[in-house]
């Protein structure tokens, strides 16, 4: 991830700067005018501006001592590395035709600037090591001056939750993955394993119930029991955004999974669910509960996407393995 200074993000761009729009390369090449420059600042009002030029910033805050924007909690930070990104295109003649030529130059700019941050962090992707990353733009163009210019300013915001120990493992990021080789009871099974992309929100419970037993024993107080073990029991959950390759023919996906297939009998499905910490080398926690799909909600709100509630009872206890 680099030390998220400027000239970090800044060689980013310039290394991953590859528009279709040919009038806004970063190589000089035949019939060429104008190539973009990528700077790690502003540039320097008065002195020698490039006409064409991408400028990185980087958001300090001086009251935090690693100049980062942060919230602090008992357990955890949330970090918050804040840049700025503005897009610089100088208008060279006000015809018609060029100027519509120049807004479309300014705009794949930035197009293009957002192509390349979502190669290298994107929570929807699970690239980077962030949660959410926010984008804003502004247009800041400047058509007064003798130099006229087009102005865009992205306001970039990247969020991450460190805790105060590299070991523990990230709630975000986490894979939940129908493995097909520890899966059992199925009329037509998937060719192989399958990942729910969209899965969030997993939740396992498990543990073995106590049994009472009242004796005449008061040795911790009257009419308290002896307890004992009784059966195991444990229950699955998991939120899923349904996509369409979610449903289809086979019995991992959601429309099938938690059917009855011929023999009666519910599919004892195999859920590898891994998530990672953050140390030099990250580890990896896979958690896999064999689990009998009991129940499935749909759940369709207006100001959300479509999603299905999965519910289903443990059939033994889960497996752990750190790697």
């Amino acid at each position: 991830m680099g030390d998220f200074a400027a000239d970090t993000l800044r060689d980013t761009i310039e290394t991953g700067w590859a528009p279709a729009n040919t009038r806004i390369p970063k190589a000089v090449s035949a019939g060429i005018e104008q190539i973009v420059h990528f700077l790690a600042h502003p540039q320097v009002k008065g002195a020698h501006e490039w006409p064409i030029a991408v400028e990185v910033a980087k958001i300090l805050d001086p009251q935090v001592p690693d100049n980062e924007n942060q919230i602090v909690h008992p357990r955890f930070t949330e970090v918050r590395h804040r840049f700025t990104v503005t897009c610089r295109y100088r208008v060279r003649n006000i015809d018609e035709t060029l100027f519509d030529q120049a807004q479309q130059d300014i705009e794949d700019m930035c197009v293009e600037v957002v192509r390349i941050l979502k190669t290298v962090y994107d929570p929807l992707a699970g690239t980077g090591a962030f949660f959410t990353a926010r984008y804003n733009w502004s247009n800041n163009d400047n058509l007064t001056d003798v130099k006229q210019e087009l102005v865009r300013t992205l306001d970039f915001e990247l969020t991450e939750i460190q805790s105060q120990s590299t070991e523990v493992f990230r709630g975000y990021g986490g894979v939940l993955t129908f493995d097909l080789s520890l899966s059992a009871n199925m009329d037509s099974a998937p060719g192989g394993d399958y990942i729910y992309t969209e899965a969030h929100n997993v939740r396992i419970r498990e543990g073995t119930t106590v049994t009472e037993a009242l004796t005449k024993d008061s040795t911790n107080g009257a009419r308290v029991p002896k307890l004992g073990a009784g059966v195991f029991r444990g229950t699955f959950a998991a939120d899923i955004f349904a996509k369409k390759s979610d449903i289809g023919s086979t019995d991992e996906k959601l429309d099938k999974i938690y059917l009855l297939q011929a023999n009666g009998q519910h599919i004892e499905a195999a859920f590898l669910h891994a998530t990672t910490n953050t140390e030099g080398t990250p580890v990896t926690l896979s958690h896999t509960s064999f689990v009998k799909v009991t129940s499935m909600a749909k759940i369709a709100s207006d100001e959300q996407l479509v999603g299905f509630n999965v519910e289903g009872r443990l059939i033994k206890p889960s497996t752990w393995a750190t790697a």
